[in-house]
């Protein structure tokens, strides 16, 4: 009975949160579950862990790859919609890289709360190199690579 009690409170506390923001919350529910209920505790670990599964997927791909694969608003970073590569001019540097990719603060889970930053920099920096090769044509099978 107890945990029905919980999975109630649980539902009434995430009700209007979605991924970073709930991930927050849910973990900061899992410390206070049932009043030290065990049994609490351990179902709010155990759906904690599998609601981080995409979150933390999108940020492996953020980081290593610089893309977004958000469909639903639920990661950290989103993409400016209105930013695009023709309508910047001469300010093309500043105003796209700049404004193109932004943090979601509501969304930064407490586990990379003070990295935000560098992770949003990390898949920019990506993002150029990657705009960069594509501008160029690629790397030519007969250049040596530099070491």
């Amino acid at each position: 009975m107890r945990t029905m009690e919980s999975l109630e409170a649980l539902t009434v506390e995430l009700r209007d949160s979605k991924g970073g923001e709930m991930l927050r919350r849910l973990r900061a529910l899992g410390g206070t579950a049932g009043g030290g209920d065990e049994a609490s505790r351990q179902l709010y670990t155990f759906l904690l862990h599998q609601a981080s599964v995409p979150y933390l997927e999108m940020l492996e791909i953020w980081i290593y790859h610089g893309n977004l694969n958000d469909q639903y608003g639920e990661f950290m970073i989103e993409q400016a919609e209105d930013v695009h590569k023709q309508d910047v001019g001469q300010d093309f540097n500043t105003r796209y890289w700049s404004g193109r990719y932004l943090l979601r603060p509501e969304h930064v889970i407490a586990n990379l709360a003070g990295r935000q930053d560098k992770i949003l920099t990390t898949g920019k920096y990506l993002n150029v190199v990657r705009q960069g090769v594509r501008a160029t044509g690629g790397l030519s099978p007969g250049r040596p690579h530099p070491r």
